[in-house]
């Protein structure tokens, strides 16, 4: 697309004399849409390789969060008969002991 804008630009007409002339000069039309060409692709790859480190430093210094799954303990003996319990509608707490 740039390359065709240039074309276009360099093959305006002007005026020598009052007289409208085409310009001719294919070599300055072909130099001109080789340079932008060059320039293209080198941003391109700039730009992919600019996207590439990015990736690889996220994937490097990323940390997964880390899980523990914990046993449950057992209850200490003097707390055997104390039972909390929670439900949609609120909270109990009962004591249970033996005589």
């Amino acid at each position: 697309m740039a390359t065709a804008i240039v074309d276009q630009s360099v093959q305006s007409t002007t005026t020598q004399a009052g007289v409208f002339v085409q310009d001719t000069d294919g070599d300055r039309r072909a130099n001109i849409a080789f340079a932008m060409r060059v320039m293209n692709w080198t941003l391109l790859s700039a730009f992919v390789a600019t996207t590439a480190i990015g990736i690889w430093q996220a994937n490097d210094a990323y940390v997964p969060q880390r899980v523990i799954n914990r046993v449950p303990r057992p209850l200490p003996p003097g707390l055997q008969g104390l039972q909390f319990s929670a439900h949609p509608g609120g909270f109990g707490a009962s004591l249970l002991g033996t005589f």
